[in-house]
Order: structure tokens, then sequence, then C-alpha cells
């Protein structure tokens, strides 16, 4: 009787983690602060004592590849360039899976759509908002039907390609998010000076908030609720992205009980957006707000631009 007590409990603990897997993803774990072997090249060693035996840092000069031989750096940037940060659509899609993030290239074409609705997100999303799986493919989406593919195995090719290439990928893209813990995993998950060449960013946020007194709180049947949680520590790291220069912020009204977001709500997530500085920053709303008002509380100086891009009253699902 005990060893069938305990074979039903843990099948009950199973169950309940994996309905838990269901409804939400696990954070990615931070980037290790020691690693075996760094991806870019080495510096060359400024002590004269030191002797570089480890042969995991050892690169091939890679003169075997026509790639490398025939092509002078100039014409490689232009290829990774082209492969990596197509110039007609620099936009690239981040976001959170379980345990991991996910990139995908911005195929909309449509300026009107707001930056939430982009089909280029995906199809498939757990209730806290995270992208989950093709329970039919048994995985994730592939990104095969887009004119724009990720074509990251350029960057796994080689050592040498990955660090001729692998700026590219992060101050030629226009970064987007729409979750603010992708932002925080996205800063534990890089090192940083990749977090430091981000030149280029816009962030989706859908505005389903509850406000009480002067505090938000979580309301644990709306999905996704994350921006109590992250929202002071997303904008610390933009503060401290040293070659970030254009950021937009686009906000969405999620609607609750036919009520537009409190006033004094999103004034409160204003406030910390107004302690940053960039030379192209804009923060839209699509719903129909009192600028001069929201100015007269924040004061005269903002440093971004507000615009009113009014769309058509339509829910936003996420599932």
């Amino acid at each position: 009787m005990k060893w069938s007590w305990s074979f039903s409990a843990r099948r009950q603990e199973e169950r309940r983690l994996a309905e838990r897997r269901r409804r939400r993803s696990d954070r990615p774990g931070p980037l290790p602060a020691v690693r075996e072997r760094t991806l870019t090249l080495p510096f060359p060693p400024t002590n004269k004592d030191f002797v570089q035996n480890n042969r995991h840092q050892r690169t091939c000069d890679q003169q075997q590849s026509p790639f490398f031989a025939k092509f002078p750096e100039e014409i490689r940037y232009l290829i990774y360039r082209e492969v990596l940060a197509p110039g007609d659509n620099p936009e690239l899609h981040v976001a959170s899976a379980d345990q991991r993030l996910l990139s995908r290239r911005c195929i909309n074409e449509n300026r009107d759509v707001p930056g939430l609705e982009h089909r280029c997100w995906g199809r498939h999303y757990k209730q806290d908002g995270t992208t989950a799986r093709n329970q039919n493919m048994g995985g994730y989406e592939p990104e095969d039907d887009s004119p724009y593919p990720m074509r990251l195995g350029l960057l796994r090719s080689c050592r040498q390609a990955y660090s001729e290439s692998i700026d590219i990928l992060y101050s030629q893209n226009t970064l987007s998010f729409r979750q603010t813990r992708t932002i925080v995993d996205f800063q534990r998950t890089i090192i940083p000076q990749r977090l430091h060449s981000v030149r280029s960013m816009n962030l989706y946020f859908l505005l389903q908030l509850h406000w009480y007194g002067t505090r938000l709180e979580e309301i644990e049947h709306i999905y996704p609720f994350d921006i109590p949680f992250f929202w002071e520590s997303t904008w610390k790291i933009l503060a401290e992205m040293e070659s970030l220069q254009s950021l937009r912020v686009e906000f969405t009204d999620g609607r609750v009980d036919d009520e537009y977001p409190p006033r004094d709500a999103v004034i409160h997530l204003l406030k910390l957006m107004t302690a940053v500085k960039f030379p192209n920053y804009v923060v839209q709303f699509d719903w129909a707000v009192e600028v001069d008002e929201f100015v007269g509380l924040l004061g005269n100086n903002l440093p971004f631009e507000i615009q009113v891009k009014e769309k058509p009253v339509q829910p936003v699902y996420y599932w």
C-alpha cells in the first residue's frame, strides 16, 4: 500500500507540473559567469608571461575556405548584413518561450497594424503570453514561411564567421519585444558587449492594468500580466544600454470591463520612462488620451514624444 500511495502521489505531481508547463513558461537561466570557451575570437594577450595553452581557445584562420580566402572583409560584411539584418526589413521579434528566448523576422508590411498584432509573432501562446509549441508539429513553428528567415546557421558555421558577424545581429536590427520579462531575460542571457551594441528597439505592450490606489497588483486569472513585476527592471536595463539611439513604445488598450486603462496607472508607468533619454524616443497610444494633461502631470520637458493613433475597437487575444 505504501508503494501504491507513493506512485499515485508522484503521478499527481507530474500532472500538476505538466499543467503548469501548459499554462506558463519557465524563465531561461542566466549566462554562466565563467564559460569554458568564448565564442568570439580572444583578444591578443597583453601579459608577456601569459601562455595560451588551452586548445579550446585555438582558432583556425579558415584560409582553406574560399569564403575567407577570396572575399575581402568588406564583401563579407555585405553578405553578413544581407543574411542577418536585411535593410528592407530590419525588425526582429524577440519572444519568451519555455526556458529560452525565440527570435523571428518581422514580415508585416502594413504599418497600420499594431505591433502586438503582427502575425509573425506566431499563433501558439500559453496563458502567460509566452510562445508555446505547436502540438501538431512537436516543436516551435518554423520560420520557413517567412521571406526573411533568421539564418542563424551562419553564426554556427565557424568561430571566424561568428566573430565577424555577431555585432551585425544586434546593432543593425530593430529588436522588438512585447513582454517586459523578455527584456529582463534578454539582458540576463547575453554578454554586456552585445547588450550595449543594440541601437534600435520597439516595445509593444498590452495595458490590462488593475490599479489599487497607488500600486499595480497581479490578478491571477488575467494574462499576460508581467508589467508589475518587471517594469522597473526594464527601464533600468534600457538606461544602461550605451548605444541605444531609437526607442519606440506602443501601448495597446487592454480594456477591462469596457474601461480604458486607468489614467493614474498609466502615469505611474510613464514616470519611470521619463528617467531615460534617447535621440529618437516615441510613446504611442492607440486610444484617445489627453496629451496636455499627461504633460502637465509628468513635467513639460518630457524626453519622449507622445503620439495618439486610435484604432478600431477590437479585442487582443494571446491564445
